[in-house]
Formats: structure tokens, C-alpha cells, sequence
């Protein structure tokens, strides 16, 4: 009796061992087949065939692979300063030092001017005990960050406070997961001289 159960179980678990693998094999195949009728590739030889057949692109995920930057407008507080709006167009999340609390809160300015060096500093938000981390900005999203006429000024040793502040700014940036360092920079703007007052 111990035999016959034992030869009976054995029959019962290669039956469905036998039955699972082929409904695993045809839901393999039934993938496989969907897969390949929504390839959006051709399957023609002819090469006059392959340059008739429009490219498909996926815009949504299309990126330039740079990080981007645009002036976006002056403000006027205590003196004036000028917001940029920072985007993240690669496929690789970036990071900058600061806060995110507000456009004044990152780490590291630049400035340039087209016939001078390019001068950087260390902003004193990060010098002060300020809380600053890496704060990360995934593909696709944009941050603001600020920069005001007075620090430019500084940075490029121009004292005379009625003259012109034209210059290009630059921040900086750490690209990738591997997190190199990039600077991003403006395209020119010149600073208002006088108050909107």
C-alpha cells in the first residue's frame, strides 16, 4: 500500500509539474508575440524600405542631455537681483549645494565677463552654519536660483556702484550619479542701474 501511494503521488506531482510548465511556457510565448507586433521597428531587408519608414521617437523622454539655464526676470529688495531657472534636461539626476528653502540658499557663484576671468566665490549662506546638503533635482525638473547685483559686482571687482554690471552667471552643478562637477552658464544679462523707484 505504501508503495502504490507513493508511485500514485509521484504520477499526481510530475501531471502538474507537467501541466504548470506548459502554461508557463505558453504565457512566455503569448508575451513574446505581443512584444514583437508592437516593436515599432521595421522588419523589412530593403533598404529603400528602411529610409521611407519615419523614426519613432518617445518625446516625452527626448532630452538634450545638458543642464539648462534661463534668465527669467530682475527683482528689486534691498538692490537688484535676477532669478534663473535651472533645469535638469539629461537622463541622470544633478545636485547642487544649498537649501532649498529659498533662491538665495546654494553654495557657489560665478561670474564672467567676455574679455576677463572667470571669478568665483564661496556665498556666505555656506560659511554662516547654515544647514546645507545636496539637494537633488531629477530629469525633467527645474529649480530657481538667484543671483544679486551686489555680490556680481563684488565678484568682478567693480566698485563704482552707478556703473553697468553686464555679465554672464554661472552655478554650479554635479551631473550624473557619478556627481561631476559642471558649470552651468547664463546667456549675458546687463543688471538695471537705477531703482524701479
Amino acid at each position: 500500500l505504501n508503495r502504490s501511494t507513493s508511485s500514485m503521488l509521484s504520477q499526481t506531482v510530475n501531471f502538474w509539474s507537467v501541466i504548470l510548465l506548459a502554461v508557463g511556457v505558453s504565457v512566455l510565448s503569448a508575451g513574446c508575440a505581443m512584444r514583437r507586433a508592437s516593436s515599432p521597428q521595421s522588419l523589412s531587408t530593403s533598404n529603400t524600405e528602411r529610409a521611407s519608414t519615419p523614426a519613432t521617437a518617445n518625446i516625452s523622454t527626448a532630452r538634450s542631455g545638458k543642464v539648462l539655464i534661463r534668465f527669467k526676470e530682475f527683482e528689486f529688495g534691498k538692490d537688484w537681483s535676477a532669478d534663473f531657472e535651472i533645469t535638469n534636461d539629461t537622463n541622470d539626476p544633478i545636485s547642487y549645494t544649498g537649501d532649498t528653502k529659498y533662491r538665495f540658499a546654494y553654495c557657489t557663484l560665478a561670474a564672467k565677463r567676455e574679455s576677463e576671468h572667470i571669478a568665483f566665490a564661496l556665498r556666505d549662506f555656506c560659511t554662516l552654519g547654515n544647514f546645507v546638503s545636496l539637494q537633488t533635482v531629477d530629469p525633467g525638473q527645474s529649480f530657481v536660483l538667484a543671483a544679486q547685483k551686489n555680490e556680481v559686482r563684488d565678484l568682478l571687482y567693480k566698485n563704482d556702484l552707478s556703473s553697468t554690471v553686464a555679465v554672464q552667471i554661472g552655478f554650479e552643478v554635479f551631473v550624473g550619479n557619478d556627481r561631476h562637477r559642471d558649470m552651468v552658464w547664463s546667456k549675458p544679462i546687463t543688471f538695471p542701474n537705477q531703482d524701479p523707484r
